[in-house]
């Protein structure tokens, strides 16, 4: 992919596709990940051109995103209440998203 002419150039190989101003791309499954450049991705990708250059947006679950986060801001060697105190925000915050 590449910006031509202010769209964006799809290409397989060495061969054109398609020209898009923008365009998403979703995983046939919820739990399913895209791989570009051989990273896998959750969630889909919108494609789009800004000042010349490819926008990439990734989309993800809350949940997955907290799932990939998380572990990294606080490692399982914690001690297991302040594991448990930090479960409670991201409740929180889904309920403020999604009030039912």
């Amino acid at each position: 992919m590449k910006v031509e002419s202010d769209k964006l150039a799809v290409y397989k190989g060495f061969k054109k596709t398609g020209s898009y101003g923008s365009f998403k791309i979703i995983p046939v499954k919820r739990d399913g990940s895209l791989s570009i450049n051989g990273r896998p991705y959750q969630g889909s990708f919108s494609f789009t051109v800004e000042d010349g250059y490819i926008r990439p947006i990734n989309t993800v679950y809350m949940e997955d995103y907290l799932k990939g986060v998380v572990p990294l801001e606080m490692p399982a060697l914690w001690h297991a209440e302040a594991l448990k105190a930090r479960r409670l925000p991201p409740g929180l915050m889904h309920f403020a998203i999604n009030p039912q």
